[in-house]
């Protein structure tokens, strides 16, 4: 089921940033419909009841160019030309391509393997040269991504930041000691498949990663 009420979609994302800068982006969760409620398996393992579908919220590039625009003014990202901006082949590379478009930086991503988790091999684009790599992603679940990523971008320089658009539990201030830099903390409650109340329920269980 789509949330399309903007109260609903501020309970279950908390901004990390100030409520005026992020007022517009809440708005377009909900206009959009991206923020759904049911019983989902994310990529990573965990079940959860509520699932935000990024790629419904930011293909569109003017939807994108917002959420850049609010995380370079309201995370600080002023990287200059020699940054590079890196995601993987996924919805994320919705918000690292207008990142990358905003602070006028280079942009590069890594191919994803068949359940869509990214791997270390450079597909597109290169670091090369880059002092500072921006690891981008949307939304940080256990921080296996946010991982495999870092040891990419840590190949090429020291300079490293993760910024997200959203993560999942105040466990995730940081991935292997790199801060993760979010506009929102999902607030909805992760279950482990073998001990999950949805699946208790009999909810039907969908694939997160299929909805990307």
């Amino acid at each position: 089921m789509r949330l399309r009420d903007p109260l609903e979609a501020r309970r279950q994302l908390s901004p990390r940033i100030e409520e005026e800068a992020a007022a517009p982006l809440v708005e377009l969760i909900a206009s959009t419909g991206a923020l759904l409620r049911g019983h989902f398996r994310l990529q990573s393992g965990p079940h959860t009841e509520y699932f935000l579908r990024f790629g419904q919220l930011a293909y569109r590039a003017e939807n994108a160019a917002l959420i850049a625009r609010v995380a370079v003014d309201a995370l600080g990202l002023a990287p200059g030309s020699d940054a590079v901006v890196l995601s993987a082949d996924n919805a994320g590379r919705f918000f690292a391509s207008a990142l990358a478009r905003v602070v006028g930086s280079g942009e590069a991503s890594v191919a994803i393997d068949q359940g869509r988790r990214p791997t270390r091999e450079v597909a597109r684009g290169t670091l090369e040269g880059a002092a500072t790599v921006i690891v981008a992603l949307d939304v940080v679940t256990t921080g296996a991504s946010a991982r495999a990523l870092l040891d990419v971008a840590r190949a090429a320089t020291e300079d490293v930041r993760v910024v997200a658009f959203a993560r999942l539990g105040a466990n995730l201030d940081q991935v292997d000691g790199v801060a993760v830099e979010s506009l929102f903390d999902a607030r909805w409650t992760r279950y482990a498949p073998s001990d999950c109340a949805l699946c208790r329920a009999g909810h039907p269980l969908v694939p997160g990663f299929e909805l990307n």
